[in-house]
């Protein structure tokens, strides 16, 4: 800031402010914006009587801030409940960070710790692991058998940790146990005609598809195309160009392609 005898220099439009004076002041014209949970956590930790998070298996993670969202809204809620069809992923200590963000005084009474540290010591005890142990044969009596052994973590979970944590935290239903509560369900297909110039051109695809299999029998590539072609041509008739499969030339000794046909390029306005 250079300093000046003045206070203002009122002839520039970018007049400097008086000396020793603060250089911020507060913007009320700026819209100030806040993330909702951030919020919720500041300023409305008794407000709310329940919570409900949906999914949570996918805020299983460590560190992150949709999982520390979950933790705010545990600790700013009298009652939440978490809703998820994918409880494990497979392993035991994908529970860990869930278990710590809505149990986190039951967790440290345990003797956990919200580390990597904690993370093993709770697998350590209720994970599924398997031992391998490999005896490879010697040549000769003189020298003993060498002996290997592996230690693998495997899928699954010890019945420990449902009994200490799950039985008194979670409801588990199936889809039979509501069934008779949900509101009925039926599904109709529905077939829409395509217009004139879309299903002459479909035509032309599909009796070149058809040629070619006859042409090439047994050529999975070629009937892969073609197949994917009739598929995506109706709702795409355009970019497509020319269709090619690849067959073993015996000759040549190298794979060589093969037309399977053309798609015409229909205009990208075409329903």
């Amino acid at each position: 800031m250079e300093r000046s005898c003045s206070s203002y220099f009122t002839g520039d439009p970018k007049s400097r402010r008086r000396l020793y004076s603060p250089l911020w002041q507060a913007d009320e014209n700026r819209i100030r914006r806040v993330a909702p949970m951030e919020f919720i956590g500041r300023y409305l930790s008794d407000w709310f009587d329940y919570g409900i998070g949906d999914e949570v298996h996918q805020l299983t993670a460590g560190d992150t801030a949709q999982g520390n969202a979950l933790g705010t809204l545990a600790a700013c809620t009298d009652r939440l409940v978490v809703l998820t069809g994918t409880l494990l992923s497979g392993y035991a200590n994908d529970l860990y960070h869930l278990l710590f963000r809505l149990e986190a005084g039951k967790m440290v009474r345990l003797g956990y710790e919200w580390s990597e540290a904690g993370v093993r010591s709770f697998a350590e005890t209720y994970r599924v692991l398997e031992q391998i142990t490999t005896i490879q044969p010697t040549d000769n009596a003189c020298s003993k058998a060498r002996v290997t052994t592996q230690v693998k973590r495997r899928p699954g979970a010890s019945p420990l940790m449902f009994g200490r944590f799950l039985m008194e935290l979670g409801a588990f239903i199936s889809l039979e146990d509501i069934s008779c509560d949900l509101p009925t369900y039926t599904e109709e297909v529905i077939g829409v005609e395509m217009d004139p110039p879309l299903r002459a051109a479909y035509r032309q695809l599909e009796e070149d598809v058809k040629r070619a299999l006859k042409e090439h029998r047994g050529n999975h590539s070629v009937m892969s195309v073609g197949l994917n072609a009739l598929l995506m041509y109706p709702d795409r008739p355009y970019d497509l160009g020319e269709l090619f499969g690849w067959e073993f030339d015996e000759e040549t000794g190298r794979r060589e392609k093969s037309l399977i046909g053309r798609a015409e390029y229909l205009d990208r306005e075409c329903l």
